[in-house]
C-alpha cells in the first residue's frame, strides 16, 4: 500500500545527499522556457524576467545563525537564522532561470551583483519610477 513519505524521512534523505545532486537537478531545470509566442514572455523581441527576493527562516542552530544571521526587531534577535534567496524568474512562464541564496543580511542588489547568472543572462531594464511629488 502507498503511503505518503514523512517529512521527516525528506529532510533525512536531503541531508544525505548534501548539496552536489540538488545542485546538479536545478542547473538541469533552470532555465527560460517561453517562445515568441508564449503570452507574457517576450515584449519588443526581448526576453521579459523579474527579480524577486524572499526571506525563509531555517532551523535554529548555532551553525545556522553564524552562517545566515539573525534579523532583530532592535532591542533582540529574532527567534530563527533566516536565509535569503534571490531568484530570477521569466515573465509569462514563471520559469526559474536562476537562485542565488545568502545570509538575509545580504541586500537583493548585491545578490544580484554576485550572481553570474543574473549578469550574463538578462539586460536589465529598469524604468524610470516616479516621486512622491510626480517628477
Amino acid at each position: 500500500m502507498w503511503r505518503p513519505a514523512l517529512s521527516g524521512s525528506l529532510t533525512s534523505a536531503r541531508a544525505r545527499l548534501r548539496q552536489a545532486p540538488l545542485r546538479l537537478l536545478f542547473d538541469r531545470v533552470a532555465g527560460a522556457s517561453g517562445t515568441a509566442v508564449t503570452p507574457g514572455a517576450f515584449w519588443r523581441g526581448l526576453r521579459l524576467a523579474s527579480l524577486d527576493a524572499t526571506l525563509s527562516d531555517v532551523p535554529d542552530s548555532a551553525a545556522n545563525a553564524a552562517a545566515c544571521g539573525r534579523s532583530s526587531n532592535g532591542t533582540r534577535p529574532g527567534p530563527f537564522p533566516q536565509v535569503r534567496l534571490l531568484a530570477l524568474v521569466e515573465c509569462g512562464t514563471k520559469a526559474m532561470i536562476g537562485a542565488v541564496f545568502d545570509s538575509f543580511a545580504v541586500g537583493e542588489r548585491t545578490l544580484a551583483y554576485r550572481s553570474p547568472t543574473f549578469c550574463t543572462t538578462a539586460r536589465v531594464w529598469v524604468p524610470r519610477l516616479p516621486t512622491r511629488d510626480g517628477g
